[in-house]
């Protein structure tokens, strides 16, 4: 069920949080491969949101080591669902899922495999044009460097 779901993402997320278990959980089999089945999702609902969001902000921590970045990055489908995630969502999901690929792309062997993303572009545009209508860039994103 999404309630399962969505509490699944819940405690791997409390795990990814962790510094020491991000390289191993990053090498889980079949964890990326769950984490982007449960952002897929469509958000339909409340408990569709909750596991999304908590997926997404799980690749969000899996992406910050370093010698995680290009697991996460050639994994199969998790950019194209984080484009997903921030084109159809206005919440804390596609904060996430922005943060992610910011994240991932301070790792130069990313950049590449993420413009070749179809809708990336247009979706990170898209969040500009929303933070400049909002009053000032920076308004609706993450930020930070290194």
């Amino acid at each position: 069920t999404l309630v399962r779901r969505s509490n699944a993402c819940g405690a791997i997320k409390v795990l990814a949080s962790n510094e020491s278990n991000k390289p191993k959980l990053c090498r889980t089999q079949g964890l990326l491969d769950a984490l982007v089945g449960a952002a897929w999702e469509d958000a339909v609902d409340s408990d569709a949101l909750d596991a999304r969001t908590r997926a997404v902000t799980t690749l969000l921590y899996l992406s910050e080591p370093k010698d995680n970045r290009l697991i996460v990055a050639r994994h199969g489908g998790v950019l194209e669902c984080l484009v997903k995630v921030i084109g159809e969502d206005t919440g804390e999901a596609r904060w996430r899922a922005s943060s992610a690929l910011a994240t991932l792309a301070k790792t130069p062997g990313n950049r590449g495999a993420m413009g070749a993303v179809e809708g990336l572009t247009t979706v990170l545009g898209g969040l500009m044009v929303v933070g400049v209508e909002r009053g000032g860039a920076g308004s609706d994103g993450p930020a930070g460097g290194d």
